[in-house]
């Protein structure tokens, strides 16, 4: 990842294309294709197959799956993020208190992903997977559970541009429970059904495509931050802090049925 210091939108083309080339042939050596081999795709793709270690900006994601802190602790109420503190079932169970003991345990950074994608309840309420809480924005824009049920399994071309309009790059997904669920681990649910419900909103207004694939535009807007330092740098819309689309999590995870791990918490966990 190079860091935007000035807007540059062929960063996201070239981050997202060397990120495409160094954890493609990781996780084609995944030979399963069920949400266990899911996961480990996951954790190649995100820690070279290693559990433990922070990576990402200021170091601020943790373990085999490159979690945030902000949502164990706070989302899946994994732990209580208080040395000595022994809330959630990470704490509970596995005497993890903060992300400190979160990144020595293993177990603990599997049982948090089966959290994350799967919706195990936390610890006295219900917790919607990944998955869902994406239908969940996707519907929020004025849409339906069926709008988004008719997108899954449907292939899309995408353009992304810069804000004249200029194709940057392109990519074309099939929209899986699996890609959908891994792109919303990347840039966050609430990012992945917006994007997914800008690409049906054109989808739409052109009268559903009478051919598929259907090529939809996104607009790669600049996102200003300031780092530690008071330097500013950009990050862009429909992307992760690395400059990697949320496309790309859709394509290079969207073989693998995690459908069992979805359909078992909600049978079991109401």
């Amino acid at each position: 990842m190079t860091k935007s210091v000035t807007i540059n939108f062929q960063l996201v083309k070239a981050d997202t294309q060397s990120f495409v080339a160094n954890k493609s042939p990781l996780i084609a050596n995944v030979s399963g294709s069920d949400w266990m081999s899911f996961l480990d795709a996951l954790g190649w793709a995100e820690n070279s197959g290693k559990y433990g270690g922070f990576g990402g900006f200021n170091n601020a994601y943790v373990g085999m799956y490159q979690v945030g802190n902000d949502y164990l602790k706070t989302d899946l109420k994994f732990y209580s993020g208080v040395k000595g503190i022994y809330t959630g079932i990470g704490g509970e169970l596995l005497g993890i208190a903060d992300r400190t003991d979160f990144s020595k345990n293993p177990i603990a950074e599997d049982m948090a992903a089966i959290m994350e994608f799967a919706g195990i309840p936390k610890n006295g309420a219900s917790y919607l997977s990944r998955y869902s809480s994406v239908s969940s924005q996707f519907i929020s824009k004025g849409f339906t559970s069926a709008d988004f049920n008719q997108m899954v399994g449907k292939e899309f071309i995408i353009n992304y541009t810069d804000v004249n309009g200029n194709v940057v790059m392109t990519d074309d997904v099939t929209f899986t429970e699996a890609g959908i669920s891994a792109a919303a681990h990347l840039i966050g649910q609430g990012a992945t059904g917006n994007a997914m419900a800008d690409i049906w909103k054109q989808y739409l207004q052109n009268g559903g495509a009478s051919t598929e694939p259907f090529t939809a535009t996104l607009q790669l807007t600049p996102i200003p931050h300031t780092d530690k330092n008071g330097q500013t740098f950009y990050t862009y819309k429909y992307c992760d802090g690395g400059n990697i689309t949320f496309s790309t999590y859709v394509k290079l995870l969207q073989n693998f049925n995690i459908d069992p791990l979805l359909r078992a918490c909600h049978k079991f966990c109401v």
